[in-house]
């Protein structure tokens, strides 16, 4: 190589920066697919460079100049280390430097022949060592993950991650990176002998790919051009006669890979403010208070005063056409400001207003109405999208432009007339504090911007101890959100990611849910309560670490680890569980187990009950070595009451739930529902004639209603011992009556409304004011229970049959029911007990206050009503298409 060091420093003195406008004017108005090959047809064509070459230009020596160091130009500095090298030394039998591929040439498909291989835009100088480490791994955020990278015994900020395919550069470069994979991917798209590169999504997904399109935006926003790049841009262009737009007009980006997006692209008229960094007016502050209080603030960031004349501020309300607009021939003094207000704000902004004007002006606006800054016909700065209606506002930052005070960012030094990137450049503050109004801090003069508070934070979580459900992974809870708040995508192997803005110096909490239903679905948070990692003030969810940069935690379901490797998992034993419904006496759907190892979930684990014997089960296989669980119904509709101090309970926090120690396949024993012990044996059917039961059932007009009760046997019975119940409307067991009253054998005891007819008081036993079990209706159900046996019923407990029961010919509504002669002893079966009865009409009290029963000799009446069984032969007619009758 013969290039002489001393022409090219007199090369690169007296280079200028070209003038870009005319360079891209054809791509002008284009958008989309048409602005993207536009441009791509403006860098390509460009002037080879040889890798390497002893008598002409080569990119070791393009390299020397574009990535010279400020300091001392005869050295180069090294991407990745940080640290710089002198630009002679080159390879040097490896003790030099290096030319890294930033995108990788296996990942391209390309060699360092003339063409994609040679493209300067492509390489970076780099110490051997590093270059070799980063070898062909793809740019994502790592966070802690990984590994960190060293040099020469310091940390360099860069980390890799080999089983993951991924490198992560340090803050200050990250954006230099991005835009020269961006600019790759628009450059060489497979026309010619030249591959076709693409920027995708997801890492490793092969061929000619390069990933993380969202991380490589995103580090072109947070780390912006600076005037190192511009140059490096400048040089590159100057030899190899292409530039990298993505440089010159950072905007492109968003018109081709974001939120821009099918919008024009027009730099020469509504670009960037007209004078550049800290050369042009531009909004610092906008207040869209309460009421009235409305004002923008104009700053003069130049360091001469500038006059308002040949500007003007224009309104768009509502998406509509510039309704308002203001003038003036105001001077505003250098890094000073101009306060527009209406004449109905308050007192506090009046006194900073410059001018206040009445209705209708600019400063009579909502949050859905665009604000627009023209220097002569040369927009420079927007609030909104002109001529677009939002709908209530624009999202800005953490808040909108709606109820909210906007200032500027400190290091804001122009105006923007894509909102898309506008957006993005104020701080928020909430309705009507007006704390900054009347000045503004601008890094054009001096102000220093705060260190940034807010990072991304990457979660990452692995699965594999888990069966993760339908709905998916997510985190949330504390300042997340709710149980849904951050939808986490499966990136493979068992692991789920997701990544959020998070203010990183506040801490606060997360947790992580599986498969929640909604926002409200606590049930499938991860169960780590006792464990180190959790915080037991705050429901034991996980605590957020502090971080300084954008970073990548990682964990494993349910434990502590923070390195994303999860414990294999524990031996799983099959659990039979088994509960007794038969004594339950309401209605109900399905059964389920709810307890510690499903995250006390109300539907992920429902027994079954195949056989209808009332006996639900159900196995499941449980990894713990004891589990907490009860019996619960329809998602948690009912759950059992247990006694606190059972056999089979254990009381924590106030919670008394079943306990069970758990060491190999186990079948639980059958336990009635509510209870440590199985359901008592049914009763033996009675033998006839030798207990109580219903024999009269009266529901009259109004308030006339009485229950009879008669007793079959042989001798006296004392009531002591016996309940009657009424189970209302389906519900539970309302009113009760106890009594210890004698009932002769073959008598009956007479229970009535006090305030039925006297006819049924004379005959009655005893008479209940309200609320009692002869205050009921048709719909009612009645139990006669002897200890804890139910003997008779009448209806259904439970069971709220609309209106009534039917029962023989009538039903148990408006009227008299008379146990039949024959009936010996009573139902607890209603489709059984219904046709036990002879309806008479209502208010009729013929039978009151006796019964007669064939357990006492009386005869049932001769039948008196047969089945007579009509019979016709039609076979001298032909019978018609609706059939045969009788009437």
């Amino acid at each position: 190589m013969k290039l002489l060091r001393t022409l090219l420093l007199v090369l690169c003195a007296s280079f200028t920066y070209a003038q870009t406008t005319s360079y891209y004017l054809s791509a002008e108005g284009k958008s989309g697919s048409a602005l993207r090959s536009e441009l791509n047809g403006i860098i390509s064509g460009n002037t080879a460079i040889p890798y390497s070459s002893t008598s002409n230009t080569d990119t070791w020596d393009v390299l020397k100049l574009s990535d010279a160091n400020s300091s001392d130009p005869t050295d180069v500095n090294l991407i990745y280390s940080g640290a710089s090298s002198n630009g002679a030394q080159e390879w040097n039998n490896g003790t030099g430097w290096t030319r890294e591929h930033v995108w990788p040439q296996s990942l391209g498909g390309f060699s360092t022949s003339n063409g994609v291989g040679t493209d300067v835009h492509n390489l970076k100088p780099a110490i051997p060592s590093l270059n070799s480490l980063r070898s062909n791994l793809e740019y994502d955020f790592l966070g802690t993950a990984g590994n960190a990278v060293n040099y020469n015994g310091a940390a360099t900020g860069c980390r890799y991650d080999g089983s993951l395919g991924v490198f992560e550069p340090r803050n200050d470069i990250k954006g230099d990176l991005a835009r020269i994979i961006l600019y790759m991917d628009l450059r060489y798209e497979g026309v010619g002998n030249d591959p076709d590169l693409s920027v995708q999504e997801n890492l490793n997904s092969g061929g000619t790919t390069f990933g993380v399109l969202s991380t490589l935006l995103q580090w072109h926003q947070n780390d912006p051009v600076d005037a190192f790049e511009s140059n490096r841009n400048e040089v590159i262009y100057n030899y190899q006669g292409n530039r990298n737009p993505f440089v010159d007009h950072p905007e492109l980006a968003a018109h081709l890979y974001g939120s821009s997006t099918g919008i024009s692209w027009n730099p020469s008229s509504t670009g960037s403010s007209t004078g550049g960094a800290c050369g042009d007016l531009f909004f610092s502050e906008y207040g869209e208070g309460s009421s009235n209080n409305k004002y923008l603030e104009l700053y003069n960031p130049t360091d001469s005063a500038i006059s308002l004349a040949g500007y003007t501020l224009y309104l768009s309300g509502n998406g509509g056409s510039y309704t308002n607009t203001f003038t003036s021939t105001a001077v505003i003094d250098s890094n000073a400001v101009y306060v527009i207000t209406n004449t109905s704000a308050s007192a506090t902004i009046l006194a900073e207003a410059d001018t206040a004007m009445p209705y209708p002006s600019v400063a009579h606006f909502n949050g859905d109405d665009a604000v627009i800054l023209v220097n002569g016909t040369d927009t420079i700065d927007v609030i909104g999208v002109p001529g677009v209606d939002p709908g209530s506002d624009w999202p800005v930052g953490s808040g909108s432009t709606a109820n909210n005070t906007l200032v500027r960012m400190i290091a804001i030094d122009q105006g923007s007339t894509d909102w898309s990137t506008g957006a993005a450049e104020w701080d928020v503050y909430s309705s009507n504090d007006w704390t900054f109004l009347g000045s503004h801090g601008s890094a054009c003069h001096g102000a220093v911007p705060p260190p940034p508070t807010s990072f991304t934070a990457t979660f990452r979580v692995n699965t594999a101890n888990i069966t993760v459900g339908p709905n998916g992974m997510y985190a949330g809870g504390g300042v997340l959100g709710g149980a849904n708040a951050l939808a986490l995508t499966d990136i493979g192997g068992g692991i789920w990611e997701g990544s959020a803005l998070l203010n990183g110096s506040n801490g606060g909490n997360f947790a992580f849910f599986n498969s929640p239903a909604h926002g409200s679905d606590w049930g499938t948070k991860e169960d780590i309560s006792g464990l180190a990692c959790a915080d037991p003030a705050n429901y034991n969810d996980r605590i957020l670490p502090s971080f300084t940069q954008d970073t990548t935690l990682l964990f494993c379901f349910a434990t502590c680890s923070i390195d994303g490797t999860c414990p294999a998992p524990p031996a799983t034993y099959d659990v039979t569980f088994k509960v007794d419904m038969n004594d339950y006496a309401y209605s109900y759907g399905t059964v389920y187990v709810s307890g510690d190892f499903n995250g006390w979930s109300g539907t992920a684990n429902p027994l079954a009950d195949a056989d209808n014997d009332g006996v639900w089960t159900g196995t499941y296989p449980i990894g713990s070595d004891s589990i907490e669980f009860k019996y619960t119904l329809d998602d948690w509709d009912t759950d059992e009451g247990l006694t606190p101090g059972s056999s089979c309970t254990k009381t924590t926090n106030g919670y008394t739930n079943r306990f069970v120690a758990i060491t190999g396949t186990t079948d639980l024993a059958k336990v009635c529902w509510e209870s440590c012990s199985a359901c008592p044996s049914a009763p033996a059917p009675t033998t006839p004639c030798s207990n109580l039961y219903f024999s009269e059932y009266g529901e009259g007009s109004s308030s006339n209603k009485y229950l009879e009760i008669y007793n079959s046997s042989n001798a006296p019975v004392s009531l002591s011992g016996y309940t009657v119940y009424l189970s209302g409307n389906g519900g539970s067991y309302t009113n009760t009556f106890t009594s210890s009253a004698v009932i002769d054998s073959n008598g009956v005891f007479v229970i009535a409304n006090s305030s039925a007819d006297t006819s049924v008081i004379a005959l009655s036993d005893t008479t209940l004011s309200y609320p009692s079990i002869v205050h009921f209706n048709g719909d009612d159900a009645v139990i006669l229970v002897h200890g804890t046996d139910t003997i008779d019923v009448i209806g259904v407990p439970g069971v709220d049959p609309g209106t009534d029961w039917a029962v023989g010919s009538g039903s148990t509504a408006n009227n008299t029911l008379v146990r039949m002669i024959g009936i010996t002893g009573g139902s607890t079966d209603w489709s059984v007990g219904a046709a036990q009865w002879d309806v008479y009409a209502s208010n009729d009290w013929t039978y009151i206050g006796s019964h007669s029963s064939s357990c006492h000799g009386a005869t049932p009446p001769p039948p008196t009503s047969f089945t007579v069984t009509f019979r016709v032969n039609t076979a001298n007619i032909t019978v018609g298409p609706n059939g045969m009758y009788a009437g």
